[in-house]
């Protein structure tokens, strides 16, 4: 039984290498229970359900592949949602400074005015801005901007903060107006260019998907009703369907993703 688990294991790891590559780096506690315990219980869980449901621990060693990855899609699949909120308040944020500026005020005044505003983490992160000013009228806006466009990686925000630091060097205000129109406009035009190619995705994903709902069915179909039929030496038939499930999965999910416009 122990030689059986252990070269499941091998198995496993292996298969993982070669089709996902890279394993999570551990730095932390805490990083450790994200990056590794999360996704070793959840390959866990998987691969006992599978390997009952199957009738075989080879077909559970493929589903665990899939298990061991699917904690990381849904951190990453949040943790977009979360980031295209904060590019599209920073847009907002680009925009509404560009008007200030053209009004005459200066960049203090600018995030004065904005920080209440905005949503957090926004109105938190301006508000420790402008107590900072408040506290060293030299500290730099700029590099303040560029510390929150680091922290939550937000290009755009570092854009803005390149804007500010060429008008404070020469033209002022109406040069941060300028600065900040073009650069609203241009986000604009990026915006439009990245939905044209998440729109050029959209068949192959929905072809991907009908594809896996048909073999997903197929095995459900196989594994319950059908389940007389696949007793009697019939669990390397699952098993290879199986693994023709898991392959087409992790495919299809390198093949319709674009790193960029996630």
């Amino acid at each position: 039984m122990l030689l059986e688990t252990l070269l499941l294991a091998s198995l496993f790891l292996l298969f993982y290498s070669i089709k996902v590559g890279e394993f999570p780096e551990v730095n932390t506690i805490k990083g450790f229970i994200i990056n590794m315990g999360l996704p070793f219980t959840s390959a866990a869980i998987v691969f006992f359900i599978t390997t009952l449901l199957f009738m075989s621990p080879f077909s559970g060693a493929l589903f665990a592949v899939l298990g061991w990855q699917l904690p990381g899609w849904t951190r990453e699949h949040f943790k977009n949602q979360k980031l295209k909120v904060y590019k599209e308040h920073t847009k907002n944020f680009i925009t509404s400074a560009g008007g200030l500026y053209g009004a005459g005020l200066v960049t203090s005044e600018v995030i004065r005015t904005l920080a209440p505003r905005f949503p957090e983490p926004f109105a938190s992160e301006f508000q420790s801005m402008i107590a900072r000013r408040d506290l060293d009228p030299q500290a730099s806006i700029p590099k303040m901007l560029n510390e929150i466009a680091d922290r939550y990686n937000l290009s755009e925000l570092r854009a803005q903060a390149a804007v500010i630091a060429s008008a404070d060097n020469a033209g002022g205000p109406p040069a941060a107006a300028r600065g900040s129109k073009r650069l609203g406009r241009a986000l604009r035009l990026r915006d439009e260019l990245i939905q044209q190619r998440k729109e050029a995705t959209y068949e192959p994903q929905i072809a991907s998907v009908i594809v896996l709902c048909i073999l997903g069915a197929g095995l459900v179909l196989d594994a319950t009703i059908w389940r007389d039929y696949f007793k009697d030496g019939g669990q390397m038939a699952l098993a290879f369907s199986s693994l023709l499930f898991v392959v087409i999965t992790l495919m299809a999910r390198r093949a319709v993703k674009v790193d960029d416009i996630d």
